[in-house]
């Protein structure tokens, strides 16, 4: 199948600081059996030299922007999307890379659910691209038990107030309609993804997790965004779930509201832990208390009402 004109998938790739991994993320693109797409490359003012690797490929489908100050990865994305022709839209971090049926099992999941925002399965790879395999393994063991509890009971907005199943931007595809319907993806460092599915979930969208399908490799190195420091990450994460703890009103089981509370206790416990301590948080700590204890007071009724 030759380029159309409006390619039915934009891939938006937001690419920073990444000259050893781009280049693979982009081939891994050019393999995709479905070909209909375009590749929106944009590099956010990297030191190094990922704007000269982006530049080798010659392909028509690939546009590649850069920008001259770091812009960071929401604005980014939210600036590839803008400029995105495709009815779907899918991201791609420049340190990511797709497995060749890719696009083609998205859009077949997406017809078959019919779900505004979907995501899959993922493995875990290392800086060098090789499949970690140890169970035992911090990372792995922690997403497996948010893909069984997934799996437990079938409710997508009950497992992301305990932990984003999808993990990246790179696991996430919707109708670029959706996308401006929704809003953009906000200001936020490291929970940016985080934070647009529970906005998704709270409108009460359709968001769909496929355990069925492992099509992408999320790679695990020293310089992901979300290992540079503990605190941050977590007081992100913290103030997401203080944000969204009313979701817990559309949940009246009462094992929701223990695991929704074992969660921030150890997020909590995180920030305490790190080296700035949470001085600053203990007034936002007393009102998510508060927040907790009126929902869990409004949830008694409808119990008692099933």
């Amino acid at each position: 199948m030759g380029r159309t004109s409006t390619p039915l998938l934009s891939v938006v790739m937001p690419c920073f600081r990444h000259e050893a991994y781009v280049g693979a993320a982009v081939e891994s693109v050019l393999a995709q059996t479905f070909p209909d797409w375009e590749l929106i490359a944009i590099d956010d003012a990297s030191p190094d030299a990922t704007l000269r690797v982006l530049r080798r490929f010659g392909d028509p489908r690939i546009r590649i922007l850069h920008h001259e100050q770091n812009a960071g990865a929401h604005a980014t994305i939210n600036e590839g999307i803008g400029l995105a022709r495709g009815d779907f839209v899918t991201i791609l971090n420049s340190d990511d890379l797709l497995a060749p049926t890719r696009f083609e099992g998205l859009l077949a999941l997406h017809e078959r659910t019919g779900a505004d925002v979907l995501g899959t399965d993922l493995e875990l790879v290392d800086r060098e691209a090789r499949p970690m395999l140890d169970p035992k393994h911090y990372w792995l063991a922690w997403y497996a038990g948010l893909k069984a509890h997934l799996a437990t009971h079938g409710s997508i907005r009950r497992t992301l107030l305990n932990g984003n199943v999808f993990i990246t931007t790179s696991n996430l595809l919707f109708r670029r309609a959706f996308f401006e319907a929704l809003g953009p993806f906000e200001p936020l460092r490291y929970t940016h993804d985080y934070e647009w599915l529970l906005r998704a979930v709270d409108r009460g969208h359709h968001v769909h997790f496929e355990p069925s399908q492992r099509t992408l490799s999320y790679r695990l190195h020293g310089a992901n965004t979300i290992l540079e420091a503990p605190l941050g990450p977590n007081r992100e994460t913290f103030e997401l779930l203080m944000r969204y703890c009313h979701l817990l009103m559309r949940e009246p089981e009462a094992a929701a509201h223990h695991e929704y509370a074992d969660h921030v206790g150890r997020i909590v416990s995180l920030i305490e832990h790190s080296h700035l301590a949470a001085r600053g948080l203990r007034p936002k700590l007393r009102a998510l208390d508060e927040r907790l204890r009126t929902v869990l007071r409004g949830l008694v009724p409808m119990r008692r009402g099933h």
